[in-house]
């Protein structure tokens, strides 16, 4: 019987480790939402991410927040 080879994930590099610490501590102070931790690490990773980048993701979570308060969620 031929022996099943899983895979390993390959190690992520020290970009991407910065950046999930970066995300996910954003995250956690409610700067950023949850739809957009994806397309954020990948950009902070990368070196990509524009200051207009940051405008867009930080307003869209302080939208949220807001409309979240208004319809009484913490």
């Amino acid at each position: 019987m031929p022996e099943t080879v899983t895979a390993k994930p390959e190690p992520k590099t020290p970009n991407e480790e910065l950046a999930d610490l970066v995300v996910a501590e954003l995250k956690k102070a409610g700067l950023i939402t949850e739809r957009k931790v994806e397309e954020i690490t990948s950009k902070v990773a990368t070196g990509t991410a524009r200051q207009d980048d940051w405008l867009v993701w930080i307003e869209q979570a302080i939208d949220q927040k807001a409309k979240g308060a208004a319809h009484g969620e913490a």
